[in-house]
């Protein structure tokens, strides 16, 4: 039995179905849809590439980016200290004796010491696991215009250097 279109009406409540959203970047706009996400993201195997969705991820990860530059200069700024090249974190994670912290280099004002001590000791600590070294912490001073270097070893002992080769208590 054959039906014919001219004859199939509809009630006066019926409303079309909104255009379907892309389940990734909920653009309704211009892209065909095809199961719920757009062309895009057919074409990409599923991830949606559409350029609204990438504005979105793009704007999500530079915001994070900036969160966490931002926490790292304060908690440097309130310890005296600044923040250090890419470049330094890696060769602590090769394993470097010279290289104080997996993200930092501090100069520290002395009075700031005792304070952050604890924290930086942890980070000492973290930096160290699964590289068969020991926990070192290195501090630069600089008081009353003379540079002043404490390592701090696993037995945590200040050990002062006074610029030789060797250690002094």
């Amino acid at each position: 039995m054959s039906v014919d279109p001219g004859r199939i009406h509809f009630s006066s409540t019926h409303k079309p179905k909104p255009d379907p959203e892309c389940g990734r970047c909920g653009d309704a706009e211009s892209y065909h849809r095809i199961g719920g996400q757009c062309d895009f993201a057919n074409a990409a195997g599923g991830w949606c590439a559409c350029p609204k969705f990438q504005r979105k991820r793009n704007a999500s990860r530079a915001s994070t980016r900036r969160q966490a530059k931002s926490v790292e200069r304060d908690w440097a700024e309130a310890l005296g200290g600044r923040r250090v090249p890419a470049g330094v974190a890696a060769q602590q994670r090769q394993g470097d004796a010279d290289v104080v912290s997996p993200n930092r280099i501090l100069q520290v004002k002395h009075r700031a010491v005792p304070g952050w001590f604890n924290d930086g000791w942890d980070q000492a600590n973290q930096a160290k696991t699964g590289t068969g070294k020991r926990a070192l912490l290195c501090i630069t001073t600089k008081g009353q215009s003379v540079a002043r270097h404490y390592v701090v070893e696993e037995r945590s002992e200040w050990l002062k250097w006074n610029g030789r080769d060797d250690y002094e208590e």
